[in-house]
Formats: structure tokens, C-alpha cells, sequence
């Protein structure tokens, strides 16, 4: 029951400062109007998190995976822009949360996750690749993708899975 309450606690912490983010810029936010919000007391917060930003590493570490879910086996090249506009349909899905992130200058707690994964999926659809080469158009799609937000997404998934997928075989537009 322990388990379970303590997720409750930690659920209730992390949608308790998304709420307050989409009022006040992050850094202005303490960490006694999180607890507030939450209705949990100080020393649940500092024994669930250590800081705000936790908070948010820890709901991006709990959320990306599932986003960025991928097929087992090995996949061929031309697969990549369906899988594309699978994270992009997702990511479209939780506009909020990552519109959150880049108004307040958190989009580098995705790097590290969306790099992991989507790292080992361009390895599976391109074993040969040179080193360097996943890092690089991880880096890349991150940045197209965060341009896209900044945007206000106004391409269909599809349609920028189309445009990243014709950047990474730099075909002409």
C-alpha cells in the first residue's frame, strides 16, 4: 500500500507544478506553492524529489519511453518516417507538456532520453552507421522538432516526419 501511496504523492508533485508552469515561469515557481498545490507536505516533496527540476527529469523519464516506443528486430531504412510520425503524433498528443519545457528553457531535459532512444532505434535501421551519426541526427530531429513547437506545430505529424525523413537522406525538397 506504501507503493502505492507513494506514487500517488509523486503523480500529485508533478502535475502540481505543471499546473502552476502554465501560470508562472519555472524559476519563479517554489517549491512551497508545489507542495501547496499538491496538498503534500515539505518533506514529501524532498523525499519523493530534490529539486523542481527533478520533478520534471523524473515525469519525462517516466513519459518519453512509452513515446518513443519502438518495434524489436531489425528494420529497414525506408521505416524511418513512419516511425517519425508515430513520436510525432505523440508529442502532438502532449503539446502542453512540451510547449511547458520550451517557454521555460527545459527542452535539454528531453535530450538525454530522447537521445537513448532514438539513438538505439537509428542503429537498428542503419547498423553500419559511422560513429557519431545516431548522436547527430537525434541532435538534429530534437531541434527540428523543438522548432516545430516553438511554431505551434503547424505541419500534420506526417508532414514533418516527410521533411526530417528527406533531411536525413538529403534528398531535395
Amino acid at each position: 500500500m506504501a507503493t502505492v501511496k507513494a506514487r500517488g504523492v509523486k503523480e500529485s508533485i508533478e502535475l502540481a507544478l505543471l499546473e502552476l508552469m502554465r501560470d508562472k515561469p519555472f524559476e519563479r515557481i517554489e517549491v512551497k506553492e508545489v507542495t501547496q498545490q499538491a496538498h503534500v507536505s515539505r518533506m514529501s516533496f524532498y523525499r519523493n524529489f530534490s529539486s523542481k527540476e527533478d520533478v520534471l527529469r523524473q515525469f519525462v523519464a517516466d513519459r518519453l519511453p512509452q513515446m518513443l516506443q519502438t518495434e524489436q528486430g531489425e528494420l529497414a531504412d525506408d521505416e524511418v518516417r513512419p516511425y517519425l510520425a508515430r513520436i510525432l503524433e505523440r508529442m502532438r498528443q502532449g503539446a502542453p507538456f512540451f510547449s511547458l519545457l520550451r517557454e521555460n528553457g527545459l527542452m535539454h531535459l528531453l535530450y538525454g532520453h530522447f537521445l537513448g532512444e532514438a539513438s538505439s532505434y537509428i542503429r537498428r535501421f542503419q547498423p553500419g552507421a559511422v560513429p557519431y551519426q545516431d548522436t547527430y541526427y537525434t541532435g538534429g530531429t530534437l531541434l527540428v522538432i523543438m522548432e516545430w513547437i516553438d511554431r505551434g506545430m503547424p505541419e500534420s505529424p506526417d508532414e514533418l516526419a516527410d521533411i526530417i525523413d528527406t533531411l536525413y537522406y538529403r534528398r531535395n525538397f
